[in-house]
């Protein structure tokens, strides 16, 4: 039996990438080839991740003989049935980033942390989980696919960044050394062949988060592939997969767990030339549905050597860039606040989670996928894989031809009740954006619209804590956060180059098509209702017999532009 001081002292290392790779090899009771592990992604992934220049990981703990959910649902349904004797408990690595290298410095915190205690840290007392704990990974006892059932924080919580929203996330309950801690994250698994397909994994990350709702449950990769079908495509078994799921039996899978899906297949996506291109289709589309939390499946073709390959990852978080005083405008002449997303987080089961893409032209994507085609001096060709060079090797690759991942399709994981799509909204405002422009000309050329399906309660708490003055209007404010709306809303906001929320209209989301959906117009800044209603409903019935948009302002409006509390 050990003192907690000598349990720490023998289970508790200082994280080096290449020490803590030869310690994987126990952890995993040698059920991994060297080399393999060597040419692992995930862990050219997890040093770069734990890095100076990301999360800064400084030591590690290790818990033996842990007994994971997730990985004996699946040991109990296929590695306890193999002839090969594999074990039910697992191993759980904990990291920890810290101020020093020193381990006497440490351990003396982490002893505060677990008896409950604040620590001090210039000055100022901390607590010591949310000062300093990482995560989790745990490692199961197979061969080669061996990340079982992850939890790291993400980027924000120890960098914030206004510009970076993580939305696909939810807090998880962690137990350690007696103490419950919870973290901002989404959960991470790699994806096992043997008990589930590629896009397997894509469904369990979304279920993470739709499963907060009562009626969605959490199923294991075994179950999930299961519900995708009793066969593959090709009339070949499901267990061991080795092609993966189709974009069928990904939507079958999501929809026998009482979701339905939106599709958005890039593929046979038309050539019309007033169509945004398919890089910003996606960045509007993820922008959009962010609101719900649920994590979108994307469809990528990643490069490997001349080939490329179907992958499926899962989305739950984008990046912003400046927003600058002149704003872009699309073929319509309207700035959109999703066009400026440049980066996209998403979970790759190959590599790991919140992995950074970036926008590249057209439907290219700038992934750790991305190969580069040189030549040596005796005119071979070669492709390296861009993420797992060094600095000497990117110097080498600097006049490559790039291969980026392609971006093929978008499944959208929502809800039922959710029956208008993203682009009914859009239409609608494009109606909107000449009629506003029209009442407002001063304000046209700062004006910027975003697109959001949000619960109608966060609409309400966002209206509810929205400050603009010291003379906060109450009474404006309760006439809307009192009024009934659907569960589920569209809210098409404007504001102010993105600095100031000037309207927003809120449509409803569950609604019928064909029929009127917007139901309430809020102004956030007061004293402009007045003059803006009476310019908005000149340009209006300007407008209303001779305008291009003319069937949109009649579904739209139909009489209730004339009514009072419309505007609010």
């Amino acid at each position: 039996m050990f003192s907690l001081s000598e349990y720490l002292e023998k289970n508790i290392f200082h994280y080096n990438e290449e020490a803590f790779e030869e310690e994987l090899l126990g952890y995993n009771d040698f059920k991994t080839p060297r080399n393999n592990l060597e040419n692992k992604y995930h862990l050219k992934y997890l040093s770069k991740y734990f890095s100076k220049e990301e999360q800064k990981a400084e030591f590690y703990l290790t818990e033996h003989e842990y007994i994971s959910k997730n990985y004996i649902t699946d040991y109990s349904n296929y590695y306890s049935t193999c002839f090969e004797d594999y074990k039910r408990k697992c191993t759980r690595i904990h990291f920890f980033t810290f101020y020093s290298s020193q381990k006497g410095a440490f351990l003396n915190k982490l002893k505060q942390g677990i008896l409950g205690r604040k620590v001090i840290v210039g000055g100022k007392k901390n607590n010591f989980w949310e000062k300093y704990y990482l995560g989790f990974i745990v490692i199961n006892p197979i061969p080669n696919t061996f990340i079982g059932y992850t939890l790291f924080r993400h980027y924000n919580d120890f960098r914030p960044d206004k510009l970076r929203e993580f939305w696909g996330v939810k807090r998880y309950k962690i137990h350690i050394l007696g103490n419950e801690i919870t973290i901002s994250t989404l959960a991470f698994h790699e994806q096992d062949s043997n008990v589930g397909a590629c896009a397997t994994i894509s469904i369990w990350t979304a279920f993470q988060i739709a499963s907060e709702d009562y009626y969605v449950n959490l199923k294991s990769p075994v179950e999930i592939t299961n519900d995708a079908g009793l066969i593959n495509v090709d009339g070949q078994r499901m267990f061991p997969n080795r092609e993966g799921l189709i974009p069928v039996a990904i939507c079958t899978a999501v929809t026998k767990n009482k979701l339905v899906t939106e599709v958005r297949d890039f593929y046979e996506r038309s050539n019309n030339s007033t169509s945004p291109n398919t890089n910003t289709y996606v960045k509007r589309l993820v922008n959009a549905y962010s609101g719900i939390h649920l994590p979108i499946i994307l469809g990528i073709d990643v490069p490997e050597n001349e080939k490329r390959v179907g992958h499926a990852v899962a989305i739950c978080g984008h990046k912003f860039k400046e927003i600058g005083r002149k704003l872009s405008k699309d073929k319509n002449g309207i700035s959109w606040k999703a066009d400026y997303t440049f980066q996209i987080y998403f979970h790759d089961d190959q590599w790991g989670p919140f992995v950074r893409a970036t926008f590249r032209n057209t439907n290219k994507l700038e992934t750790p996928w991305s190969e580069v085609k040189t030549k040596d001096l005796s005119g071979n060709v070669e492709y390296r894989n861009i993420f797992t060079l060094d600095e000497k090797g990117v110097k080498e690759i600097k006049n490559g031809e790039i291969n980026y991942a392609e971006v093929r399709m978008v499944i959208i994981p929502t809800f039922p009740k959710i029956r208008i799509p993203y682009e009914d909204i859009e239409h609608h405002v494009i109606g909107l954006d000449k009629l506003i422009k029209d009442a407002v000309i001063p304000l046209k050329d700062i004006l910027l619209w975003d697109i959001k399906l949000c619960y109608s309660e966060d609409f309400k708490k966002k209206i509810r804590d929205f400050k603009i003055s010291k003379e906060d209007n109450i009474d404006v404010k309760y006439s809307l956060v009192s009024k009934s709306l659907p569960k589920y809303i569209w809210v098409a906001t404007l504001s102010l180059r993105g600095e100031t929320d000037f309207i927003s209209f809120i449509f409803d989301a569950t609604g019928l098509i064909n029929t009127r959906l917007l139901l309430y117009t809020y102004f956030y800044i007061p004293g402009i209702k007045k003059g803006f209603v009476n310019s908005f409903r000149n340009a209006y019935l300007k407008n209303r017999g001779m305008s291009e948009y003319f069937d949109i302002y009649e579904e739209l409006f139909d009489k209730s532009i004339m009514e009072e509390d419309f505007f609010i």
